[in-house]
């Protein structure tokens, strides 16, 4: 699957799909559930760590990959992969599913870690804008940071 997109546009798209991809309104209240299927805060902490455990392991590897296919296509896989986290967490019933969740869930952080910033740099040398760079970069991580906070007030 291929995706096109005019890079002059890529700017502007990254800054819609990291807010709608941050504006969760469950962020605040996911121990809550996690602890209601597990009755144990300790254990659903862990559901966390394992997230973070899996994107740390699988960003290098991911990023080899976003090399290969393209960074639009492993944007796609990354919100792909984040729907399906939380799918299963939504019907998870017990530790093992509720894991397996977060390690997708991490699976879909390492797609995006690096690859959404790398498509904003490369898309910024194809039309000779390196030089703003870090002030696009800087409000696209404004937006998915207030984006965070909305979503989290509203849930």
């Amino acid at each position: 699957m291929v995706i096109n997109m005019n890079t002059k546009d890529t700017p502007k798209f990254l800054r819609w799909f990291n807010f709608f991809s941050y504006f969760i309104f469950s962020s605040p209240i996911l121990v809550l559930f996690f602890n209601s299927v597990l009755d144990n805060y300790a254990l659903s902490m862990t559901i966390y760590a394992a997230q973070s455990i899996s994107c740390s392991l699988l960003e290098i590897p991911f990023g080899i990959i976003s090399d290969r296919i393209g960074r639009k296509n492993i944007m796609v896989l990354g919100a792909i992969t984040r729907l399906l986290c939380f799918i299963i967490w939504a019907m998870s019933y017990s530790f093992g599913p509720l894991l397996l969740g977060a390690i997708i869930g991490g699976a879909s952080d390492a797609l995006a870690s690096g690859n959404n910033d790398a498509l904003l740099y490369d898309s910024l040398c194809d039309t000779r804008q390196k030089k703003s760079y870090h002030r696009i970069y800087a409000r696209i991580t404004s937006d998915y940071q207030f984006a965070l906070f909305m979503g989290s007030l509203i849930g």
